[in-house]
């Protein structure tokens, strides 16, 4: 049995050791962390700010290691992307890795009257693509070696392109209005009705119609072009020599053009290609499904830097190409007036929804923007503005090494010291001490 000395030493030691105990739970509640060399984070799928922000906002406090290695399965949110950039300006090194989908999206307003944005979406080839806004899914398509395409006649809020977990976003803003459409033809149905689909789509159409040698008559003041005016040229027939070069000069300053099989001839600078032999039509009736089969063709014999837009068969009938600074539209079809008056149902509708879409592909678009600021919300190319604010993607080990939090230990200090009090009681309490 122990004496009452040895009892009393005991006693003392457990007395200083849980002092020494309450002292440590003291300077552990106070003191920082030590940064470990190395911690790896991994980022669940998501698209918004969440567990990464939250962890951001301690990192900001304190530097979080000598190495952040960040395994995402999607993009960080733009605010986030800035948080680490700032960190790595900080002097933590950030790197990143995962398998992220590259997507990007670009918004444009449509040079219509009656309005409307297109889409241009960009991931890998065979990727399934959502496109969305504030409300809810609009559309979805496949995407090809092309890209996809939207057009999007209405929409709330900013739109989004989503494919699998990665989410690209852009604001849209309104553009000018669009400027007059120029029409270059003979007297005859074609340009008559031309003229007819592109004044209902809402379009103020300035034209000169020839209606014999040497003798033409206008409507509006389709002379001289000029951008700040017009938005786009439909040459329908063959032009004068003096015609053919303002439309070249009018292509190369941003206008565009729209360009029919007699006038192409003229036009080799600016034409998406050559003309092929007259065909007629591969079907003798109008079609619902397929109305422009019913059309005789002029096919296009495409140059380089001419991209396809339609086919009948192995024909080009629609294709489309930079001429300077300026686009051109150049069409194989003849007698596309024969659609509108001989085509079944909304015949009349399709029609000048054709040739609507046509001339807007083509239209001068202003630069100068009335809506909300492009940068507003945008997120344009997510995995693209990653690399660009971290550089690329960096796989390494997947454990985190060094650092040390001292208030990990207070549950143990805690408990060491309560024992200590519970042992010295029992030992006065067993000698008779008070």
């Amino acid at each position: 049995m122990p004496s009452p000395g040895s009892r009393v030493q005991l006693e003392r030691g457990l007395r200083l050791a849980g002092f020494a105990l309450l002292a440590f739970c003291a300077w552990a509640i106070t003191a920082a962390p030590t940064a470990p060399s190395r911690l790896v984070v991994r980022s669940p799928g998501r698209t918004g700010p969440g567990a990464l922000g939250s962890l951001l906002r301690g990192w900001t406090r304190r530097a979080p290691a000598e190495t952040l290695a960040l395994e995402v399965a999607s993009v960080p949110a733009a605010v986030e992307r800035d948080w680490l950039a700032a960190l790595a300006g900080a002097g933590t090194a950030v790197t990143w890795s995962g398998a992220l989908l590259p997507t990007a999206m670009e918004v444009l307003p449509v040079s219509d009257p009656a309005g409307g944005i297109s889409v241009l979406a960009a991931a890998p080839v065979g990727t399934r693509v959502q496109l969305a806004d504030s409300l809810g899914i609009l559309d979805s398509a496949t995407v090809t070696r092309a890209g996809a395409a939207f057009r999007v006649a209405a929409h709330t809020g900013p739109l989004q392109i989503a494919a699998g977990a990665q989410v690209a976003r852009a604001a849209t803003w309104d553009s000018l209005a669009p400027r007059h459409a120029v029409v270059l033809g003979a007297a005859e149905w074609e340009t008559r009705f031309v003229i007819a689909a592109l004044e209902e789509r809402g379009w103020i159409v300035d034209a000169r119609l020839a209606v014999a040698p040497g003798i033409a008559v206008t409507q509006g003041r389709p002379f001289p072009f000029d951008t700040a005016r017009q938005a786009v040229v439909v040459a329908l027939d063959a032009l004068a020599p003096g015609e053919a070069q303002a439309v070249a000069r009018f292509a190369s300053g941003g206008g565009g053009v729209v360009v029919g099989a007699a006038a192409a001839r003229g036009l080799g600078r600016v034409a998406a290609g050559g003309v092929g032999a007259h065909l007629r039509a591969p079907e003798i009736t109008f079609t619902a499904v397929a109305p422009r089969r019913a059309l005789a063709l002029d096919p296009i014999l495409p140059r380089g830097d001419a991209v396809v837009l339609e086919r009948q068969g192995p024909h080009v009938v629609l294709a489309a190409r930079r001429a300077g600074a300026g686009r051109v539209v150049q069409t194989g079809y003849d007698e596309t007036w024969r659609w509108r008056l001989a085509g079944p149902g909304d015949a009349t509708d399709a029609h000048r929804e054709w040739w609507a879409g046509v001339v807007a592909a083509a239209a001068y678009r202003s630069e100068m923007a009335v809506g909300p600021s492009r940068a507003a919300g945008d997120d344009r190319a997510p995995l693209a503005a990653l690399v660009d604010a971290l550089g690329p993607a960096q796989p390494g080990a997947s454990r985190a090494a060094g650092g040390f939090d001292p208030r990990s230990l207070l549950p143990l200090a805690g408990s060491l010291l309560l024992l200590c009090l519970i042992a010295e009681w029992a030992s006065r309490r067993l000698r008779g001490a008070a």
